[in-house]
């Protein structure tokens, strides 16, 4: 009997621990909040990006804008990023900021367009971490066009 009652722990702890693997592994850990540090490095009607912490190395931007699908710009990204990605850009209100390292996904944010910068108004999709973007209107520009 008491056989059976520790089995049957263990079957328990055993499946709990299964369940929790899969949610953490099915859990994007690439996502990232930094409105607040974007917002400091908007000055002078310019916003630099080149010393924006991420917390991972990055070389790159990707601006995933509203209603666009992250499939068209063929990075390396796991199933539960790239819907991530897709289900922000199907909101009006929102840019994707993707960072990438030699062409690989390390990080994500969303951000509200009304709020910081939109970014719907540059005219390239990827930049380079040493690009600079003017502010007009909460709205950023490509400054070399």
């Amino acid at each position: 009997m008491k056989k059976n009652k520790k089995m049957w722990g263990l079957i328990a702890v055993f499946l709990v621990g299964i369940g929790l693997l899969y949610t953490f592994q099915s859990c994007s850990h690439k996502e990232i909040y930094i409105k607040s540090k974007l917002l400091k490095n908007c000055q002078n009607d310019r916003l630099t990006i080149d010393n924006l912490d991420i917390g991972h190395v990055w070389d790159s931007i990707l601006i995933i804008k509203p209603y666009d699908d992250v499939d068209n710009y063929h990075i390396q990204l796991e199933e539960s990023d790239k819907q991530a990605i897709n289900t922000y850009a199907d909101f009006d209100s929102t840019c994707t900021l993707v960072f990438l390292f030699k062409g690989k996904l390390v990080a994500y944010t969303t951000i509200p367009r009304t709020e910081v910068v939109d970014f719907v108004t540059t005219k390239k999709t990827q930049y380079a971490r040493t690009e600079t973007f003017e502010i007009i209107d909460k709205k950023a520009y490509d400054l070399n066009s």
